[in-house]
Order: structure tokens, then C-alpha cells, then sequence
């Protein structure tokens, strides 16, 4: 299935695409990414609720256990294990405390209906194949995951929302979101599964601390102290005393004041409606070239090498089949035997499309109602200005849906 990764992937290294999709490798070991790391774990802790964060620590508990088993089966190829170990409980800790000052902070709107989380697609959908005359179409089965739909109860719109957590002080996750690969197909894929379009998106941004839970984190009680030799005897200065272990409790105030000192406000919450149709000429191609690129003969003259390098490290990690590209082609069966184990892609079955009126199933559903541009009545925590688009170019026809 074309999903939102596997368009990244393929418009940025065909090799990539080879490896992975064609010849369905995947490593037996991934390269340790912190940020990528701390990002799931926020997802879960979102999508399990306020309630879920002793869930969610007994699962990094299971994780690190698992982790240690393998570190002492002597899997840790490369030392990506261990710097998991080392730093999962530091990356759960940071994204407990950005989900709960989030929720402390924030009181959902209360007309405002969760539709769902984490919701699952899976649709056929018919496209012009431009390089076929006949008038012919492809059949392009995507897929994906949505982080969040949201429906306003007073208008009956329905929103898309996702969730970003970043680092970077500075970070610019906004630019150029709008007409992203991952915008459109959350939009695509809620019109699949439901019988009203999305009207636009909400892009929640959480902002992590640099710090980690440790020995500054103990209780402690200041006192006076006084010099009694030296250039400074008599004077007195205040010192802090601590005692016993680190607590969470005392990491969140230290959170806080480190937002604080820093200038960074911890969440942004940005609406902006839809433009575009769905199907507008650059998704219509970006579909349609990643389905071609899919259907390639699985060889590699077909799928060449990213020549500027620029997705061997992505994520600021290497990218975990560079060792295949660096080597020669003759070594390839022992280091795909030593590194990577061959999964095909799940036999899922199509998502059924919803009613959301009057909560049933559509057999024969229509096609996805295109979006009018009315006022922006988005449920953001902190709406910003809509973002201007042109409508000047004529989009293709949008597709039809037909169920396989």
C-alpha cells in the first residue's frame, strides 16, 4: 500500500524503496534515535489518555527488560541497544511531563467530539494514469494511520489533528505543512473512512525539555553558611542541601522554570482550513509516481542510489541499509543474513467507510464531498490567521472509490 512514509521514502532514495518495500528487508537492529524515541512515546501517552501513564511506564519497563536480553545475547550490534537503555527512561520522563503540563494547561472545548485515535485506513482508490491514453486507471490502494479526527458539534465539521514534539528551540514545524505529503494523506484517508471530508487540519506542537530527571531532582533545604577561614571568613552565602532520591514531582517544577529561563513556550496549537481539493495536481502525481515506482521490476537498475547522500542520515541517525550501499554486491547474502530478516507487508483488509450521521456502515459510498471555504470555526487551542492559497490551477478529477 502507498502510505505517507513510503512516499517520503521512495521520492527521496529509490534504493531505499528496494530495500525496504521490494524486497521487504527490515533490520533486525535500528539505529538509536532519541528525538524519534521520545516522540512515540508522547503518541501513546496521547492516545491512551491522562489515565494511561502507569500503562505507559510498565510498557517502557517490558521494553527496557526486553532490551537488556538482548544486549546480553550479544545483539547489540552496533550499540544502539545500549544507548536505548540508557536513555528510555529519560526520554519517558520527558514525554510524561510534556502530556501532563499539556493537560494541566489545556481544557479540551466542550464542543468538541473525539471521533477517534490512532484510526487505521485502508482503501482502493481509482487515479488517471497519465502515461496511458486510453483513458484506463490505476488502482492505487493507500493506507495509513491518523493520529487524531475531531468534530466540531456545533457545526458537524471534522478536523484533522496531529501531534509534533520537538527539541529544537527554534523549530519552524509549521513551514510548508500545509501542502505536506503527511497533511494530505490524513485528509485523504479521513475522507475514506467517513462520508464528510475534513475541513482542515490542527497541528498541536509540544516542546521537550533539554533536561532529564536526576540528582538535581532530590528534595532539598537551604541554609546559611559561614566562611570561617579565608579571604571571605564571617561572610555568609546561601547553600542547598540534598537528601535522598530524585522525584518526579520535583522535575516538573524544574521543567517549568527551564521553559521559563529559556523563552519557550511549551505547546502551539495552529488550525488552518483547506484549500486545495483533496485530489489537486501535486497529490494527484505524488500518488501516482509513488504506485509507478512500486511497480517497478524490484532490480537495481531500476532503483538507483540517493547520489546526494543526503537521506543516508535522516533523523540524525544512519540510515540502517547504508551498509548494503557501501558494500560489495558479493558480500550482500551474509550481511542480509547477519542484519536484516525479510517481512512482507501485513494482509490487512480495507477499511469500511462510516456514517457518521447515522453511525453505520456505507455499501455503496459516495465520493468524498469537497470542502467549502468558509470562516475558520476550528477547535485550536490558539487559532492562527487562515493561510492564503491559490485556486487558479484546475485540479484532476477527483478519484473514484471502489472497493476491492
Amino acid at each position: 500500500p502507498v502510505r505517507q512514509s513510503v512516499m517520503n521514502d521512495c521520492s527521496r532514495c529509490r534504493r531505499y524503496c528496494l530495500y525496504r518495500y521490494r524486497w521487504a528487508l527490515k533490520p533486525k537492529q535500528k539505529a538509536y534515535s532519541k528525538a524519534l524515541r521520545t516522540g512515540k512515546l508522547v503518541h501513546r501517552i496521547f492516545e491512551l489518555g491522562p489515565d494511561s501513564i502507569q500503562v505507559v511506564q510498565e510498557e517502557v519497563n517490558a521494553m527496557l527488560q526486553t532490551i537488556q536480553q538482548q544486549i546480553e545475547n550479544d545483539e547489540d550490534l552496533f550499540g544502539d541497544l545500549a544507548r536505548e537503555a540508557e536513555n528510555l527512561q529519560a526520554n519517558f520522563d520527558a514525554a510524561r511531563q510534556t502530556c501532563e503540563l499539556f493537560w494541566q494547561t489545556y481544557s479540551p472545548p466542550t464542543n468538541i467530539e473525539v471521533l477517534g485515535k490512532e484510526l487505521p485506513f485502508k482503501r482502493t482508490i481509482l487515479l488517471p494514469n497519465p502515461a496511458d491514453a486510453s483513458g484506463d486507471k490505476l488502482k492505487i490502494v493507500v493506507a495509513g494511520i491518523i493520529d487524531r479526527l475531531d468534530r466540531n458539534t456545533d457545526t458537524g465539521e471534522i478536523w484533522v489533528r496531529d501531534f509534533k514534539s520537538t527539541s529544537e528551540k527554534d523549530a519552524d514545524v509549521y513551514l510548508s505543512y500545509p501542502f505536506s505529503t503527511q497533511c494530505q494523506h490524513y485528509r485523504l484517508g479521513a475522507a475514506l473512512l467517513f462520508d464528510v471530508a475534513p475541513v482542515g487540519f490542527i497541528l498541536d506542537v509540544l516542546h521537550l525539555p533539554n533536561i532529564r530527571l536526576g540528582m538535581n531532582d532530590r528534595d532539598s533545604e537551604v541554609y546559611d553558611h559561614t566562611f570561617k577561614s579565608g579571604p571571605r571568613k564571617g561572610q555568609t552565602e546561601q547553600r542547598r542541601k540534598w537528601s535522598g532520591e530524585p522525584k518526579y514531582s520535583n522535575y516538573l517544577i524544574r521543567c517549568q522554570k527551564w521553559y521559563a529561563d529559556e523563552e519557550i513556550i511549551p505547546f502551539d496549537s495552529t488550525a488552518i482550513r483547506y484549500v486545495l481539493p483533496i485530489f489537486n495536481a501535486e497529490f494527484h502525481s505524488f500518488l501516482v509516481l509513488t504506485h509507478l515506482k512500486l511497480s517497478l521490476t524490484p532490480g537495481l537498475e531500476n532503483y538507483p542510489r540517493d547520489l546526494t547522500t543526503s537521506y543516508c542520515r535522516n533523523f540524525n541517525k544512519k540510515c540502517s541499509y547504508s551498509i548494503l550501499c557501501n558494500s560489495d554486491i558479493s558480500k550482500w547474502p551474509i550481511l542480509i543474513d547477519q542484519l536484516f530478516t525479510v517481512e512482507p507487508p501485513k494482509d490487512e483488509p480495507e477499511s469500511v467507510m462510516i456514517n457518521l450521521t447515522e453511525g453505520k456502515e456505507i455499501e455503496n459510498e459516495p465520493k468524498p464531498r469537497e470542502e467549502s471555504n468558509g470562516p475558520n470555526n476550528s477547535p485550536a487551542l490558539s487559532p492562527s490567521p487562515d493561510i492564503e492559497r491559490s485556486n487558479e490551477d484546475t485540479p484532476p478529477d477527483p478519484a473514484e472509490s471502489s472497493s476491492s
